[in-house]
């Protein structure tokens, strides 16, 4: 249940005119009432394997990226944050996708270091975490580990 429930909400096109439409959140409906109903590491757990087995392009990754920012899923603390920002990062390819995620993907790896208690933005106000030595590790372990290309 929780598995097709992750998929369903992941399958979403946060981009879509009706995706979720003022009155009628459905999928936001949902999300709230997994995470009322399961503990966060297992909900994260079927998030993660979902990330990694369904999201193949750099359109994908920042669907899903939307997606968990739009479910509040983003003000739980992820498990492994390292890993799970090595993966969208590597299959995003900022080097060649800036202009059209970049942004994004910075705000989003920042909310997800910072709800870990990994980063404080207030003391380190200049922190890359495109240089973070961590994040370019775990890109590295996914592009040398990739079986999915």
């Amino acid at each position: 249940m929780l598995k097709r429930k992750i998929e369903y909400l992941f399958s979403c096109d946060y981009f879509a005119d009706d995706f979720d439409p003022e009155g009628n959140e459905i999928h936001y409906d949902m999300a709230q009432e997994l995470l009322d109903n399961f503990e966060w590491n297992l909900i994260y757990k079927e998030i993660f394997k979902h990330l990694i087995g369904e999201c193949k392009t750099p359109k994908d990754i920042y669907n899903f990226c939307n997606l968990y920012f739009s479910y509040l899923f983003d003000e739980q603390e992820v498990p492994n944050p390292y890993e799970f920002l090595g993966f969208i990062t590597y299959k995003i390819d900022l080097d060649n996708n800036w202009d059209n995620y970049g942004d994004f993907i910075d705000s989003f790896a920042i909310s997800i270091l910072e709800k870990s208690n990994l980063v404080d933005t207030v003391k380190n106000p200049y922190y890359n975490f495109l240089k973070d030595p961590k994040i370019i590790e775990a890109i590295e372990t996914w592009r040398n580990n990739d079986v999915t290309n």
